[in-house]
């Protein structure tokens, strides 16, 4: 009895590290299944600039993915990185436009970019929030920054309630 208390301790103790892995070490990647669903649900054609902090290597990183996934939907993608940190002091990827005033579609302003935006979360890719600004010339961005303190799902015990819910208690 002994015995699988200590075997049952452990495995929850390797499982609790692995998620705290999971949540604050690992770097933020596109994978190759959300880079085909980036290009399946993307819909039409723009011009965007994905902005990164050049100092934050992880940033730099999952920006380059993001604009090599979005670059194959027919896009037309920028990589900006300035000299100095973009003005995006939050964490995570958001979306923002400028010149809302002086946009194509007036009655739009900034629609291809949300359509984007909802294509890229349907293919997996989360967002913290977006934005705008009316002055300006037209522009849309998506806007890279430090990683988010946890980017992992749900806790454990929360997918093994829905496994259980999906699998034993379902109606019959």
């Amino acid at each position: 009895m002994l015995a699988t208390y200590a075997t049952l301790v452990v495995i929850a103790y390797v499982l609790r590290l692995r998620n705290d892995l999971d949540k604050y070490v690992m770097p933020r990647i596109v994978t190759k299944q959300q880079a085909d669903a980036i290009q399946e649900h993307v819909q039409g054609t723009g011009s965007v600039t994905i902005k990164v902090n050049p100092h934050d290597s992880e940033a730099t990183q999952y920006a380059g993915q993001l604009f090599d996934a979005i670059q194959k939907t027919g896009w037309r993608v920028e990589l900006d990185q300035p000299e100095t940190a973009p003005a995006q002091p939050n964490d995570g990827l958001y979306s923002h436009v400028e010149g809302e005033r002086s946009a194509p579609n007036s009655l739009d302003p900034g629609g291809e970019l949300r359509a984007l935006v909802d294509a890229l979360q349907k293919s997996g890719i989360p967002f913290n929030g977006g934005g705008g600004q009316a002055a300006g010339e037209y522009k849309m961005f998506l806007l890279v920054g430090h990683r988010p303190l946890s980017i992992a799902g749900p806790p454990l015990r929360f997918k093994v309630s829905l496994w259980i819910m999906r699998t034993i208690m379902r109606p019959r």
